[in-house]
């Protein structure tokens, strides 16, 4: 019978305590600025401007908050967001930058 020596278990193991932490760090409700949310290198990867702020100045609506953006006309909003970004529409940019973020966040990029 042939025996397999693996190594790095200990390796991974402190990889997955880490892991472990960091989801207890992330569990629970938090707000999570626009900034850090859509980062520069995320909107790079998927829109035409540097910065959330220069989307948000460059689509014209009166927006200061994410509040704000709640009240928007959503067929408007969501055709600015198609036209200006690699997304159909808010929720789909919205979710990405969460994924992207929390991914981030857990060690897992």
């Amino acid at each position: 019978m042939m025996n397999f020596e693996i190594k790095g278990l200990d390796e991974i193991k402190q990889k997955m305590d880490q892991l472990k932490r960091n989801a207890e760090k992330l569990s629970g409700e938090h707000t999570i600025p626009f900034s850090d949310l859509f980062t520069s290198d995320f909107m790079d990867n998927y829109t035409e401007f540097e910065s959330i702020d220069e989307m948000i100045q460059s689509s014209g609506f009166p927006i200061e908050s994410s509040e704000d953006i709640k009240k928007l006309p959503e067929n408007e909003w969501n055709e600015f967001i198609q036209k200006h970004t690699c997304f159909p529409n808010w929720d789909e940019m919205i979710q990405t930058a969460a994924k992207e973020y929390f991914a981030k966040k857990l060690g897992l990029h």
